[in-house]
């Protein structure tokens, strides 16, 4: 859980988003649904996995690819 919450920090800090650089928030269900992030794997025909990171953020009732990361293993690489 320490690791998580950590790189939500160093996140919310690359991007300049102080909600996430804090201890504790409090915010309403609306609010949380501003900080989102999906996580898929892909398979070719061939077999190759890949996993893909999505952030998201809700503007103006519009959802936004707010970051994309092609995850290998442990690490993570920035696509946007």
């Amino acid at each position: 859980m320490a690791a998580h919450a950590a790189h939500l920090r160093e996140y919310g800090e690359y991007n300049g988003i102080v909600e996430l650089t804090t201890r504790k928030l409090s915010t309403t269900e609306e609010q949380c649904w501003e900080f989102t992030a999906l996580a898929t794997k892909n398979t070719d025909s061939m077999g190759f996995a890949s996993d893909y990171e999505y952030h998201l953020r809700l503007v103006d009732g519009v959802w936004l690819v707010e970051n994309l990361f092609y995850i290998d293993g442990s690490e993570k690489f920035e696509m946007l």
